[in-house]
């Protein structure tokens, strides 16, 4: 993978804080599966988690060299680091929360993790080996 940079915490590869608002928009659809993000809500009992949503859908994008595994780890990083900067009575229900998103992009995210993505490997694969 390439450099991860953390800023606050948040761990994300170098190149998605460099991004403007319109590269973002492009690469991040908000919550939850292209077409279906509306049966995702877009906080954790009251708590936006959102910069991990869009540093998991940059990682997914193809943009950036790494695997699926590292970008759901990172992902759930991610989301911990936000919900403990949050209320603590709140804590359990949203670590349940984020868990159950983390083992949905874990089992469900393999067609969202981008051809492009999968390309960048080969070509990244056969120019070491050889």
């Amino acid at each position: 993978m390439k450099v991860i940079e953390i800023r606050n915490k948040i761990q994300a590869p170098f190149e998605f804080w460099n991004l403007t608002i319109e590269e973002k928009s492009e690469v991040s659809n908000g919550w939850g599966p292209k077409k279906y993000g509306y049966l995702v809500p877009d906080t954790v009992y009251c708590l936006s988690i959102t910069l991990a949503w869009d540093i998991h859908d940059f990682m997914y994008s193809g943009r950036v060299l790494c695997t699926k595994k590292e970008a759901d780890n990172i992902f759930m990083d991610n989301m911990t680091i936000l919900i403990r900067s949050g209320s603590l009575w709140l804590l359990p229900l949203r670590e349940h929360r984020i868990l159950m998103y983390y083992l949905a992009v874990k089992n469900l995210g393999g067609n969202c993790f981008t051809l492009k993505t999968k390309l960048n490997w080969i070509l990244y694969i056969s120019i070491t080996v050889t």
